[in-house]
């Protein structure tokens, strides 16, 4: 005879028929945005300046609200005024590299690109980029397209894929979602 915690355990475990149709994993839900395929780059449609100027500036808002948060933190923890600095600067630098580090291996998208529909995938497979592929474009790329004055990332209006110079340090596209590509 079973005790009652043996009969709740029993009732508790799953069918593995029942659960062999359950998704395991976030990838494997239907509205997931993981890539189950590389991008077919024939039918691509590159992201427009307007679109990802408009990622960014999300993405600015967001880091700044957690980075606000943060500093708001340490001001309660550190009185000395070139500490909070030091620690504004260093925090601001840490939220925004690991943002990128989060997000676009796993989804091609930060939050702001999601909301725009674009994505970054690796130029020649069209996979989402791996580690060294963001910080070839999030930290080497992005300090050569500021210099000079910004040009990097105003070389899309000319070029013929869209690409930023970090998007050319990196062998990355900026592509619509292939959801919203009609």
């Amino acid at each position: 005879m079973q005790t009652q915690e043996q009969q709740s355990g029993a009732q508790m475990s799953s069918d593995p028929v029942a659960t062999a149709n359950t998704p395991n994993t976030v990838a494997d839900t239907p509205s997931s945005t993981s890539l189950s395929m590389p991008v077919d780059l024939t039918k691509v449609q590159y992201a427009s300046f307007g679109s990802r100027f408009l990622a960014l500036l999300i993405d600015a808002v967001v880091l700044g609200i957690v980075g606000f948060v943060v500093l708001v933190l340490v001001k309660l923890v550190v009185t000395n005024e070139f500490f909070v600095n030091l620690l504004s600067q260093l925090i601001q630098l840490v939220l925004g590299l690991g943002y990128t580090m989060y997000f676009l291996p796993r989804t091609g998208a930060t939050l702001g690109k999601r909301a725009m529909h674009i994505m970054v995938v690796d130029a020649k497979t069209g996979e989402y980029i791996d580690l060294v592929g963001v910080f070839l474009r999030e930290i080497v790329g992005r300090i050569v397209s500021s210099l000079p004055l910004a040009l990097g990332y105003l070389w899309p209006l000319w070029d013929a894929k869209h690409q930023t110079f970090h998007d050319k340090i990196a062998g990355t596209i900026v592509i619509k979602s292939p959801s919203t590509n009609n």
